[in-house]
């Protein structure tokens, strides 16, 4: 399959995959910035003490195609919602709420995760910040205990958080297109269908 005429693979997670850290980044792959609480709170959150130095966003996003480019050249790649639950649970699992770091270098320990959740409309577990966000996305928020990395978020210098770590890469299967025989089998069938309805509504 292919996306803006490149390959466009899904990442997947097996046994020894898994998120190692989520990144504050300036400019995230997934091209959803987080949400700043802090002085003047802009937002119906339950977050009311201005010095609490949270920020909170979209971590993954479902079958949004990623680009990526490396020695074998340019691609895009996606997450299903089950990989996505399957990660964040396994970071979760292994204890990793200060595995946060800068720009996918710097390591800090004065940030940790202190909420997460994934998008439902049908639950109604929907940030409204967030409203247009697909089902399955993963919404986290942190607390940011670096006064130096709060007020570079504050002016703007950071924008949004990017996972890191180890995935399997697979290809993307498409359904074949139904040959001429299938498809008239189909119209075939669709027009004993009809017939079927008009005698009953007659």
């Amino acid at each position: 399959m292919t996306f803006n005429n490149l390959p466009l693979y899904e990442l997947t997670i097996e046994e020894s995959d898994g998120i190692q850290f989520i990144s504050i980044v300036d400019r995230p792959a997934i091209q959803s910035n987080f949400l700043c609480f802090a002085d003047n709170i802009k937002y119906d959150f339950s977050v009311t003490d201005p010095d609490k130095h949270l920020v909170s966003g979209l971590a993954m996003i479902p079958d949004l195609p990623i680009y990526r480019q490396n020695e074998q050249g340019e691609f895009y790649v996606v997450f299903t919602t089950d990989t996505i639950k399957k990660l964040a649970e396994k970071f979760f699992n292994e204890q990793r709420t200060l595995s946060v770091n800068i720009q996918h270098q710097q390591p800090t320990n004065d940030v940790v995760i202190i909420e997460s959740y994934f998008i439902d409309h049908k639950r109604n577990i929907v940030p409204i910040e967030f409203a247009d966000a697909p089902d399955g996305s993963w919404y986290v928020t942190m607390k940011i205990n670096d006064e130096t990395l709060w007020q570079s978020i504050k002016n703007g210098q950071f924008t949004g958080f990017s996972v890191e770590g180890f995935f399997d890469i697979k290809d993307i299967e498409v359904p074949p297109s139904p040959t001429a025989n299938e498809i008239k089998q189909i119209e075939e069938l669709q027009e004993d269908i009809y017939d079927i309805i008009y005698k009953i509504i007659k």
